[in-house]
């Protein structure tokens, strides 16, 4: 994600003054975005992630509630913790046709299955962070149950 900020000199000069700017002295914990009105800024969250209860600037450090969902050439993860329910994808290689996906949560692996690449698959997830790792084992045409 690119993250581009303006920032009309006219508007900076009339409200906060030349030299000092809103952000400097926030004390947004993840991102300080302007706004027209006092204190000309609010602080944000990263997608998915809300602010902890009772603070305006500390965002949580992680997603609480989550969907992981397979989507044919993707898995995707889904906060509940925000109202807009944004789905990310997750950044994963070799995938051809997801079919089913399993989160372990003593571990933090999350598991996988690819059809055309005849593969289960896991790696060590965290919300924003995931790294791979992938088994040797093949489908062989049945499933264990």
């Amino acid at each position: 994600m690119d993250l581009v900020i303006f920032e009309h000199p006219p508007f900076a000069k009339a409200n906060w003054g030349e030299n000092v700017h809103p952000c400097a002295e926030a004390s947004c914990s993840d991102l300080c975005l302007l706004t027209p009105s006092k204190p000309y800024f609010t602080c944000a969250c990263p997608t998915g992630i809300k602010l902890i209860d009772g603070s305006s600037t500390q965002c949580l450090s992680q997603v609480l509630n989550f969907l992981i969902v397979a989507k044919g050439t993707d898995i995707r993860q889904i906060s509940l913790d925000t109202p807009d329910y944004t789905d990310i994808i997750i950044p994963l290689d070799g995938i051809k046709h997801v079919l089913a996906v399993d989160y372990h949560v003593d571990s933090g692996y999350l598991f996988w299955t690819d059809d055309e690449a005849k593969r289960i698959r896991k790696g060590v997830f965290c919300f924003y962070t995931f790294f791979m790792h992938r088994l040797n084992s093949t489908i062989n045409g049945d499933f264990i149950y």
